[in-house]
């Protein structure tokens, strides 16, 4: 296992268990302590997947990964907006919480359980012969 993926298996649980125990913090000292700590490590998560995709990929296929990443990414955003209300009014704000950070879990297994293979560079093409 590679360090990338080693630090991003730590940080995702990590996230997850900050954001479920958010659903059960009772104090707003601890409700705040443990936003601080997940969105650090939200920001660090952030730092090694746009440092770590560039040194991964060739640069044919960068500016493709990065399409893709960015749409992901909002799309993200809107699902978890979209489903936030309903999860709250099903299960309560701690239970939401709570659930949420099991789909982190679940999509943080998912996504890291067999990484993709990077293909390997093609060869250099062999200089034509001088005359």
């Amino acid at each position: 296992m590679n360090l990338f993926a080693t630090r991003h298996r730590a940080l995702i649980k990590t996230s997850a268990l900050m954001l479920a125990l958010l659903g059960a913090a009772r104090g707003i000292g601890l409700a705040i302590a443990l936003s601080l700590l997940m969105g650090a490590g939200m920001v660090v998560a952030e730092v090694l997947s746009e440092t770590a995709l560039p040194a991964l990929l060739d640069d044919e296929i960068l500016a493709r990964a990065y399409g893709l990443m960015l749409p992901a990414a909002l799309s993200g955003i809107v699902v978890g907006s979209l489903l936030g209300g309903p999860l709250v009014s099903l299960l309560g704000l701690g239970g939401a919480l709570a659930a949420a950070g099991a789909l982190v879990l679940l999509a943080g297994a998912l996504l890291l359980h067999q990484p993709l293979a990077i293909a390997p560079s093609p060869p250099a093409p062999e200089p034509a012969p001088t005359r």
